[in-house]
């Protein structure tokens, strides 16, 4: 079995890279900017044909994923907390 017991100092880490993520994409919803970037998995994707990347056009966002309840909760621990 193989364990790992994280230090105080990754897990900080991993919560700024995580709130950094959320933000982009309440950015994202917030102005529709949504850019792509072209990878190796591209070949793969089954959303290429929609993909401005590769000349698509992508459908546009639902209201609701933007302005929803969703959008609107925010679960960010509190400044200080743990």
């Amino acid at each position: 079995m193989l364990g790992y017991a994280p230090a105080e100092g990754d897990l900080r880490a991993v919560g700024r890279k995580l709130l950094a993520l959320w933000e982009a994409i309440r950015r994202g919803a917030a102005t529709g900017d949504w850019r792509p970037r072209p990878g190796r998995l591209c070949d793969w994707c089954p959303r290429r044909a929609l993909c401005p990347a590769w000349g698509g056009i992508p459908p546009p966002c639902p209201l609701a994923a933007a302005t929803g309840p969703a959008a609107e909760h925010d679960e960010r621990p509190a400044a200080g907390a743990r």
